[in-house]
């Protein structure tokens, strides 16, 4: 059954059901209750979670005003940042879970153990990550558009 979810999400469109398995030695599947923090902005950047079950809202808390970033729901995911760089990434915003969740979780150091044990399976997951950052990258800046536009309006008013 994992192995039949873990294949719906896109970043792993290009592997063979042989190296999701393979890539399945390195996951830790997660529970979540309702409104259960599962990391703080300035965490550690512990690996990527890939939402099986649940919806998980993204936020940040500048001087207390809580922003929402997003809803994220099965078949999507986060952290994935904390697979890029030296290690010693934070996390840049929050994650709750909005109502009951499980998500399989990739570590960091399993992520980096790929490249020794599945360099294959690894420059397959990180084209595809990197096609998602810029599919996030392009929804971002269309909604920082939208909200500059309606800020300006707003000021014209």
């Amino acid at each position: 059954m994992l192995l039949d979810d873990i294949k719906s999400f896109d970043i792993f469109a290009d592997l063979e059901d042989i190296e999701i398995k393979k890539l399945l030695q390195f996951a830790q599947v997660k529970q979540y209750g309702d409104k259960e923090v599962i990391f703080e902005q300035g965490d550690p950047g512990s690996g990527l979670f890939l939402i099986l079950k649940g919806k998980v809202e993204i936020y940040i808390e500048p001087g207390g005003n809580k922003i929402t970033f997003a809803i994220l729901k099965a078949g999507e995911f986060m952290g994935e940042m904390s697979l890029f760089g030296d290690g010693n990434q934070t996390r840049t915003a929050s994650a709750l879970a909005y109502e009951p969740l499980t998500a399989v979780m990739i570590s960091t150091l399993d992520f980096r153990r790929l490249q020794t044990s599945g360099p294959k399976i690894l420059s397959k997951l990180l084209l595809r990550l990197v096609i998602g950052l810029g599919v996030r990258y392009d929804n971002l800046k269309s909604e920082q558009a939208k909200a500059s536009k309606r800020i300006e309006e707003l000021k014209a008013s």
